[in-house]
């Protein structure tokens, strides 16, 4: 399974744009390529839903041409364009599974990703200030809870044939910064939501309004066990809550 990513842009790196996309595109050459010579029998590769520079509100499925901007997104489109030939040309059992937005738990930035999901910033401002901020006008994105995916890959490479090579990884669960900030003061009563009027300025060039279908994954493997976004939020708390008491002590 080859989840690599280097989603930092070229400044934020010190990189040509060159040098920014060799990085994504190489490893993933070297993967394919120990997986041929050792006869791995299946690999699975990871895409993002930023192979869509934009989509029309409601659902977005993997028939959606891709139309990619930016260097992380043509690193993506690629890899799923070269997938689809390696397996429709050259019999590789190969697939992509397409992500959405996806939090976790114990968050972290670092080099190669240098800014965590907003759910993860969200949960963390709560945690530090006592109070979460949402506007109030925010855009409705899709939210993916990071260990379901594990579940996903596994009941992926069970199978005993992919009919497909590419799946949208995706639960569906489409939020506004409201809800997920509701999410979070349910968990932690006493966090203060502040409500700002408006648009939020970090979302102003996002024109991806849809959200990713998860039919294709669901009539091949059967699954529907997405994580609730709720209790998801409450095993981030805790995670945050274990992970800042292990620091003091």
């Amino acid at each position: 399974v080859h989840g690599a990513a280097v989603t930092a842009s070229p400044e934020e790196n010190g990189q040509t744009p060159e040098e920014n996309l060799r990085a994504n595109l190489e490893p993933l050459l070297a993967a394919l390529e120990w997986a041929a010579r050792h006869q791995v029998r299946r690999a699975l590769f990871m895409s993002s839903s930023a192979v869509y520079r934009q989509t029309a509100s409601g659902v977005v499925d993997e028939t959606l041409p891709t139309s990619p901007h930016g260097l992380y997104a043509v690193a993506k489109q690629t890899m799923e364009s070269l997938i689809e030939t390696l397996r429709d040309l050259y019999q590789r059992d190969l697939a992509v599974l397409r992500l959405s937005n996806i939090y976790g738990l114990n968050e972290r930035a670092r080099v190669s990703r240098p800014r965590i999901s907003l759910v993860g910033r969200m949960v963390t401002e709560a945690l530090e200030t006592g109070t979460v901020t949402a506007y109030q006008d925010s855009l409705r994105r899709d939210w993916t809870f990071a260990p379901d995916l594990g579940v996903v890959i596994d009941r992926l490479m069970r199978l005993e044939k992919l009919q497909h090579a590419l799946y949208n990884n995706a639960a569906e669960h489409v939020l506004t910064q409201r809800d997920i900030a509701d999410a979070i003061h349910t968990v932690l009563p006493d966090v203060k939501v502040l409500l700002r009027v408006g648009s939020d300025p970090n979302e102003s060039k996002i024109t991806r309004f849809g959200y990713l279908s998860n039919q294709r994954l669901r009539d091949e493997i059967s699954f529907n066990g997405w994580t609730p976004f709720s209790e998801a939020v409450k095993r981030i708390v805790e995670a945050q809550h274990s992970g800042q008491q292990k620091v003091i002590s």
